[in-house]
């Protein structure tokens, strides 16, 4: 089955470009890491192992006022 993903939301930008470089080693990237409308980095990719991943940095949400 490959429409499944493990998602996996981290605490900053580095921290989410560190974790991407690992499983993308030897793996297919679907998406290389950039910045989306709803995260300052998102990324998707399937590892040597055949797992799919989506990594991100959600963009933080404004104050309401």
């Amino acid at each position: 089955m490959r429409s499944a993903y493990l998602s996996l939301r981290v605490e900053s930008d580095a921290e989410a470009e560190r974790i991407f470089s690992a499983p993308s080693e030897g793996g297919e990237v679907f998406m290389p890491m950039a910045e989306t409308f709803f995260a300052s980095r998102f990324g998707q990719l399937r590892d040597r192992f055949g797992l799919n991943w989506m990594i991100l940095h959600e963009r933080p949400t404004p104050p309401r006022t």
